[in-house]
């Protein structure tokens, strides 16, 4: 596979994961994917900051103010400036989310590959489904030792 065509699958599993969710206009799912990425940190991280957001997502810290502003205007995050250090926000999960998240946050990645790996083998299933676990564990790992470098998370941010 040629880096060309690992974008391709990329984006490709991106849309079917999106499409997959089946959201209504007005549902939480029907935020873009990068906001349910920030929420699920909010939720795991209440109180982060714009700036840990984006490092642990790996987005540009312009693009997750964004979001964390267009959630707030949903009614999804709460948000506060920190006394310690006014310059910093801290982001929080509003009483709507925290709701929503206890009955249909984490969906299995079964649940949105099943349907796409059908046609194949149990264990080409199993297979695949053990390298996108391996490849996520990959990414956190890396993201916890070295924190990426703004130019990168714009590039990624652009995508």
């Amino acid at each position: 596979m040629e880096v060309g065509d690992l974008y391709y699958v990329g984006r490709k599993l991106k849309a079917y994961a999106e499409r997959t969710l089946g959201a209504k206009p007005g549902d939480i799912e029907a935020v873009p994917l990068h906001h349910r990425l920030i929420l699920k940190h909010v939720l795991g991280s209440p109180g982060a900051t714009i700036q840990e957001l984006s490092t642990r997502l790996s987005l540009a810290q312009s693009m997750v103010s964004t979001a964390v502003g267009a959630l707030r205007d949903k009614g999804l995050v709460t948000s506060e400036v920190d006394p310690s250090d006014r310059r910093r926000v801290r982001v929080m999960p509003s009483e709507q989310l925290q709701k929503w998240a206890r009955t249909r946050l984490h969906v299995g990645m079964r649940t949105v590959l099943e349907p796409l790996l059908a046609p194949l083998s149990i264990e080409d299933r199993e297979c695949v489904l053990r390298a996108l676990d391996l490849l996520n564990a990959s990414f956190r790992n890396e993201e916890e030792i070295a924190p990426p470098k703004e130019a990168a998370m714009h590039e990624v941010s652009t995508l």
